[in-house]
C-alpha cells in the first residue's frame, strides 16, 4: 500500500526545481504525517464486520465481550474487523477499538452491538 506521504512527496518533487527542494518537499510532508494526534476511532458496523475511522494510529486492539463473559483482545493495524474468521460463539456482542501510536498513547472508541452469527 501507498502511504500518502509517498503520494504527496512525489507530487511535490515532479513540480520542485532541484535536489535540495525535492528533500524539503520530503522531510516536511513526512514531519506532518507522523505528527498527526492520535484520535477517537469511530466504529461502525456493517455487514456483521467492524470499520472504523482513520484514527492515526499504528495499530488497533479490539476488544469483544459476549454478556458477562471475559473480553477476548485482538490486534491488527488495519481499519476493519471480521470476527467470523475467530470462529466465535455465535451471539451479541459489544465491542470496543483502541486505537494507540508509537508513543503509547491511546484513545477508545465508544462501545457498538455486533451480532456474531
Amino acid at each position: 500500500m501507498i502511504r500518502v506521504a509517498t503520494i504527496l512527496t512525489l507530487v511535490l518533487a515532479l513540480t520542485a526545481c532541484n535536489e535540495e527542494e525535492i528533500q524539503d518537499a520530503s522531510t516536511t510532508l513526512q514531519n506532518a504525517v507522523e505528527n498527526q494526534d492520535l484520535q477517537k476511532p469511530q466504529v461502525k458496523v456493517s455487514n456483521n464486520q467492524l470499520r472504523w475511522s482513520q484514527s492515526y494510529a499504528s495499530e488497533y486492539r479490539v476488544l469483544l465481550w459476549l454478556n458477562d463473559q471475559d473480553f477476548s483482545e485482538h490486534f491488527t493495524d488495519k481499519r476493519q474487523f471480521n470476527p467470523a474468521l475467530l470462529g466465535l460463539t455465535p451471539g451479541q456482542y459489544v465491542a470496543i477499538v483502541e486505537a494507540y501510536d508509537t508513543a503509547g498513547n491511546s484513545l477508545f472508541s465508544d462501545p457498538v452491538n455486533l451480532e456474531v452469527l
